[in-house]
């Protein structure tokens, strides 16, 4: 085995998991990052994570995993990582195949669950050595949806926060404005301060501006809703 673990993680696109990689590399690990295809590889090499195309297609498609299986005995990997819950069916089954010590299956969301199907779960029951969620009402969903798995083999793992890049020294901003070090800073004030710091024009930044801005950065996500005509 080789002195330092490998975690090929199939089949999640970046930034996530290319971020997960890289911060493993970090801490000395050797890491290969296993995607769908070529562009979305290309993308892992230019952050630095290694990057390999590994086919998994539909529960059918077993020749799949025996490709996969031969991928990962190339590689000789301490652990699999399963990032995708669609291809923990697949995935878990080349990694047994290929004797992969470690089979790990990352879960993060309460509809994907080991008794969405009976493929899923043969593979948590059979396959899957350890199964990661990021909540305890996750856990519990995921220990009710497959009675027989053992509690110990479903671990939490809260979700990390990366810590914000402080773009400017303290106090900088409150000099910008004129505002003295200490002082409270009233609501206006920290409007005109959000303006100065988003790049936006403050003279006018009325509480009746806040609330309309407020209204268009929704609608960027979402088209509104059609209102009913009055009566």
């Amino acid at each position: 085995m080789p002195s330092e673990p490998t975690l090929p993680i199939p089949h999640q696109e970046p930034p996530f998991t290319v971020r997960l990689l890289e911060r493993l590399q970090r801490r000395g690990h050797r890491v290969l990052f296993f995607c769908r295809d070529d562009s979305v590889a290309e993308q892992a090499r230019a952050l630095g994570v290694p990057a390999e195309v590994a086919h998994l297609g539909g529960h059918a498609s077993v020749h799949h995993a025996v490709g996969f299986a031969r991928q990962l005995r190339r590689h000789r990997p301490d652990a699999l990582l399963l990032g995708t819950f669609k291809k923990s069916w697949l995935g878990a089954l080349g990694g047994r195949l290929a004797a992969v010590p470690r089979v790990i299956a990352r879960i993060g969301l309460e509809t994907d669950l080991p008794s969405r199907g009976p493929f899923y779960r043969i593979a948590f029951a059979r396959w899957v050595d350890r199964v990661v969620v990021n909540a305890r009402a996750l856990r519990g969903a995921v220990l009710a949806s497959l009675p027989r798995l053992d509690p110990e083999r479903v671990v939490l793992v809260w979700n990390g926060v990366e810590e914000p890049v402080r773009r400017h020294s303290p106090g900088a901003l409150r000099a910008q404005l004129g505002i003295p070090p200490g002082a409270p800073v009233p609501r206006r004030r920290r409007c005109a301060a959000a303006c100065a710091r988003w790049g936006l024009p403050s003279a006018s930044f009325s509480s009746d501006t806040v609330s309309r801005s407020a209204t268009c950065s929704m609608r960027w996500t979402s088209s509104p809703s059609p209102r009913a005509p009055k009566g």
